[in-house]
């Protein structure tokens, strides 16, 4: 065997054998990436937030997405290069500057061990998501809860990937992606999980009451009270035109007694009793009619 061949077979038995080393990679769905990604997700190796990638360009989308304190929010990745391991969110309310350095692995120097915060605190807001050791099948979503009574309008939100290598590892055991947002306070009518990604809580209702179906009606009495107030009630026509006609009886009775007693004793003025009758009659007629007109006037004028 030639020493050029035995060089070779040395240096594939050191691929071979070498310690597995990190190199996952992950597309964050939503919320909005900060920086364009490409089909593998780049850039997302430098900390905090893949901005310094060598290979890869941080281009800035300017994407910000709107919550509310309190909210549940859903996370979603796309685990491009599977690698055992698991995901932790945080938040920072004074942008990426404010994000805590990646954390150390029970074994320094390796990629073995992370401990996971159970319950989480702040600023890491969920721990220990998605723990796999096989591929996906797919993106993957899990819940995160905002904390109550934290709002911003400059906040950073890192979705931060551990890569497990139970073997070897070179120390470079996480890749990153963060998304800008805002953290609005929370509304008492929100409902549900308080909305997210811009939409509002709030409702524009119209607030109706059985009351207003009485309006019509309302109206209608006011029109009749104004009518009966300032449109006095008049009987004194109708009343007027009963005396004209009783006087004018009269007048007809006293000169047919006339004419009678002319034809029977042309110089005495004889009534006869049926003129007398109606003469009364129509005297007491005239007199309660007054009575009545009069009584009209005053209510009328009350």
């Amino acid at each position: 065997m030639r020493l050029s061949d035995i060089a070779a077979l040395a240096v594939a038995g050191v691929v071979i054998l070498a310690p597995a080393t990190a190199g996952a990679h992950f597309v964050l769905q939503a919320p909005a990436n900060w920086a364009e990604q490409d089909i593998q997700g780049q850039p997302q190796k430098t900390a905090p937030c893949g901005q310094a990638d060598p290979e890869v360009t941080a281009v800035p989308t300017n994407a910000v997405t709107s919550f509310t304190a309190g909210q549940t929010i859903t996370v979603t990745i796309d685990e491009t290069t599977f690698h055992p391991g698991h995901y932790r969110v945080l938040l920072s309310t004074t942008g990426p500057a404010g994000l805590p350095a990646d954390p150390i692995a029970t074994e320094p120097g390796t990629c073995v061990g992370l401990a996971i915060q159970d319950p989480p605190v702040l600023p890491v807001l969920a721990d220990g998501m998605l723990q796999h050791t096989d591929p996906f099948v797919g993106p993957q979503s899990f819940p995160v809860k905002l904390p109550d009574g934290v709002t911003c309008t400059n906040c950073t939100l890192q979705v931060l990937e551990f890569m497990q290598a139970d073997v070897g590892g070179n120390g470079f055991c996480y890749y990153h992606h963060c998304a800008n947002v805002s953290i609005a306070t929370a509304t008492t009518d929100a409902g549900g999980d308080g909305g997210g990604g811009g939409e509002g809580g709030g409702c524009a209702c119209a607030v109706t009451s059985d009351r207003a179906s009485f309006a019509p009606l309302l109206v209608l009495l006011a029109i009749a009270g104004l009518r009966r107030r300032h449109v006095p009630f008049e009987p004194v026509p109708r009343i007027r035109s009963q005396q004209i006609g009783i006087e004018a009886a009269h007048h007809r009775a006293v000169m047919s007694s006339k004419n009678y007693a002319s034809s029977s004793s042309p110089r005495t003025e004889t009534v006869s009793p049926a003129s007398l009758r109606i003469s009364s009659m129509a005297s007491r007629s005239v007199s309660s009619d007054n009575s009545l007109s009069a009584a009209a006037r005053m209510s009328a004028a009350s």
